[in-house]
């Protein structure tokens, strides 16, 4: 729980809580747990592009997706979140635990709000746009990980501009 306003009215409420959720931190005054949710989420949907785009290159190279499971969860990014979303992928299970249309409505709110703060998203803009792209091939009620089958492979021109990036 992100909790936001007085201190002590949080507090006062986190026993009743407590038992349904695994913490609750105390965000600052009034709007600051919709903020820190914004800053969260700028996280979770740059990782999970990050780990889309990195399932992408070891396919695209030919390697075994089982063996980059793996070796990801050998290393020092291992994260239950990367191991559910490797296993999605292998799966090929694409149902919704946040939908690719979530995902982009929340690009557009954390860029929105960055503007207002005078921060740069630039790497939540990049995935807004690729999140649009797969809105608009159909993917939009499968799961956020499925952004992976919207990234370009070698002569994919229809996904990149000329030098290679995103087109928004």
């Amino acid at each position: 729980m992100l909790a936001a306003n007085n201190p002590s009215i949080a507090d006062s409420i986190r026993p009743y809580i407590q038992p349904m959720i695994s913490a609750a931190i105390y965000c600052g005054p009034v709007g600051s747990g919709l903020k820190m949710k914004y800053a969260v989420n700028t996280f979770l949907i740059t990782v999970t592009v990050g780990l889309a785009e990195a399932a992408n290159l070891a396919s695209a190279q030919g390697l075994d997706l089982n063996a980059f499971g793996q070796v990801l969860e050998a290393g020092p990014m291992a994260s239950a979140y990367s191991k559910l979303k490797v296993d999605k992928i292998l799966r090929e299970d694409w149902s919704a635990q946040a939908t690719i249309k979530d995902c982009y409505n929340s690009t557009q709110l954390i860029t929105a709000a960055a503007e207002g703060a005078g921060a740069e998203t630039l790497l939540t803009q990049l995935c807004g746009s690729l999140y649009k792209r797969a809105i608009e091939s159909g993917l939009a009620e499968e799961d956020m990980i499925s952004v992976v089958k919207r990234l370009p492979k070698r002569g994919d021109e229809e996904c990149c501009d000329k030098k290679g990036g995103f087109q928004g």
